[in-house]
């Protein structure tokens, strides 16, 4: 058994499978190549429906109009003696609250809530304290650093006349000999 085609041709091929079907009238059918972005290709079968044209002076073609029988409606139900609801009262209104909440906290809610804003008064005043020691601490710092700038500008300035009064020296030096 051989798979291959004769000759230097060594390709594969199988035959595309047709779908099974009934032609009906109206209906065209052909083959399109669907292209993928991969590279794979595909063939498929479609279908196109005739159009059907009129010219402006025909008649159109009568349609068979749907035959639709409505069943009968359910007789309606006999009404007994009617029953009169009252109609339902309206929930009363809330009493009025006051601006207070702590009135109304139990004791347990009201110690609870008591530690939480003396835990949150503590924490702030620690963060502040923390915040001036580090605005401290950064003042300090920006000191020394200026104290060394300064120090290596005044250095640099005596290392510089230094050497333009052995250059001076050099030149008189010189002049001399």
């Amino acid at each position: 058994m051989n798979d291959t085609k004769s000759g230097d041709d060594k390709t594969l091929s199988v035959t595309p499978k047709k779908t099974l079907t009934l032609k009906r009238p109206g209906l065209e059918q052909g083959t399109v190549r669907q292209n993928f972005s991969h590279g794979r290709t595909k063939s498929v079968v479609v279908e196109t429906k005739k159009r059907k044209f009129s010219l402006p002076g025909d008649k159109p073609e009568p349609v068979a109009p749907s035959v639709f029988t409505p069943k009968p409606a359910a007789p309606a139900p006999v009404a007994a003696a009617p029953v009169v609801q009252e109609a339902p009262k309206a929930p009363p209104p809330p009493p009025e609250r006051s601006g207070m909440v702590l009135n109304e906290l139990s004791r347990g809610e009201m110690e609870a809530r008591r530690r939480a804003l003396e835990g949150s008064k503590a924490r702030e005043a620690e963060d502040r304290q923390r915040a001036q020691e580090d605005a401290k601490r950064r003042a300090e710092e920006e000191e020394r650093r200026k104290r060394e700038r300064d120090e290596s500008a005044r250095r640099q300035a005596e290392e510089e006349a230094r050497l333009q009064a052995e250059a001076e020296s050099r030149r008189r030096a010189e002049e001399e000999a």
